[in-house]
């Protein structure tokens, strides 16, 4: 809960809380979310495309 409360910069974790039940996060959401955050970024390379020039 931490992790999410710092994002949103709340300064109190009940701030935190009820705002992720007001917009229906339940408890397992919450769990998934601050493990995904608090994980390593995995970086994905994606093709570049060329602009191509002339008609």
């Amino acid at each position: 809960m931490r992790i999410i409360q710092t994002i949103l910069r709340h300064k109190s974790p009940s701030t935190t809380e009820r705002y992720l039940r007001s917009i229906g996060l339940d408890p397992a959401v919450r769990e998934a979310l601050e493990e995904g955050i608090s994980r390593p970024a995995k970086v994905i390379n994606l093709p570049v495309k060329r602009a191509s020039i002339g008609p």
